[in-house]
């Protein structure tokens, strides 16, 4: 598995400027750190409701799981933890897992 880590685009970086020079108050509120605890602890809280936090030895298919999200974690050098959740689209249920590396 190759992690890559993701760069803005030109696009993003002109969106950004746009609001830090016309928002100055939201942009600052955004990068601030009171921003980044309000938008984790929203996540986690969203994810408690709704999904199963999943270890090595939660079933069989997690240990494959969770060794792609240690592989990642580590090359990223950020904590990992993964979830699963179980999404209903029409009549066909899904398994749905994510890995949020907070930071």
């Amino acid at each position: 598995m190759t992690v890559t880590k993701l760069e803005p685009l030109a696009y993003h970086h002109r969106v950004a400027d746009a609001v830090a020079s016309r928002e100055k108050e939201l942009w600052d509120w955004f990068r601030s750190d009171t921003f980044a605890e309000q938008y984790k602890r929203d996540a986690q809280l969203r994810l408690s409701k709704s999904a199963i936090q999943l270890g090595r030895d939660g079933n069989a298919n997690n240990g494959g799981r969770y060794g792609l999200a240690e592989s990642a974690r580590d090359k990223l050098g950020s904590p990992a933890t993964s979830y699963s959740t179980s999404l209903r689209m029409g009549a066909v249920r899904r398994m749905q897992c994510c890995t949020t590396f907070p930071g």
